[in-house]
């Protein structure tokens, strides 16, 4: 009898371990923006991010800051409050209103990546600005997702360290550095857009 009765236990044991749902994959890097900011050219600037990355891009909600932040880091403690556990993070366009210092800021605790689109937009024609937001995005989600700065000197994820420097590098990503990461995105159950020229394990004995 207590050899029928541990059967009949392990058997429930392996029943319930059965339908038991699988782990869900995290929410990928999203994009936001905090302040006024053309529409049309956040699309722009997320469209390029999905496009030349080959992954999801959501646009969350516009961030609400309580007051004129004085630093990136208080736009950051913003953005990370309303982010759920299951996302991978979030690149936050800040178009403040009062000047604030640096370009951006990346925090790997908070999940969260800051771009200060007021210094972005200095000196800068339409075209320049755009391009500008559109490698920061880049660098922004990459960092997220945990790649480290590329020795390519053309990458997006070169490092830079003046504006004329950050205009000359790349808005894409070099070949081994988007391998890594669309590796690491599949790693975490996050998919690459199949049909996209950028994804690196797309499968072209189909074509």
């Amino acid at each position: 009898m207590k050899c029928v009765v541990l059967m009949v236990v392990a058997l429930m044991a392996l029943t319930a371990r059965g339908v038991e749902e699988p782990p869900q994959p995290p929410a990928p890097v999203s994009l936001a923006v905090a302040g006024d900011l053309d529409a049309a050219l956040v699309e722009r600037v997320r469209m390029w991010a999905a496009v030349q990355l080959a992954l999801p891009v959501p646009l969350d909600s516009p961030l609400s800051l309580d007051g004129a932040p004085t630093s990136l880091d208080e736009v950051a403690r913003a953005a990370a409050a309303r982010l759920s556990p299951e996302s991978l993070g979030v690149v936050v366009l800040f178009a403040g209103e009062q000047p604030v210092a640096h370009h951006g800021i990346y925090n790997p605790e908070l999940r969260v990546a800051v771009v200060n689109v007021r210094l972005m937009a200095e000196g800068a024609d339409e075209e320049t600005f755009a391009r500008r937001l559109e490698r920061q995005v880049i660098r922004g989600i990459c960092s997220l997702m945990g790649l480290e700065l590329s020795p390519n000197p053309e990458s997006a994820m070169a490092a830079y360290s003046s504006m004329e420097e950050l205009d000359q590098i790349a808005r894409n990503l070099d070949p081994p550095w988007l391998i890594r990461l669309q590796e690491r995105a599949l790693e975490l159950g996050i998919p690459l857009d199949p049909d996209s020229p950028y994804n690196m394990f797309r499968d072209f004995t189909e074509e």
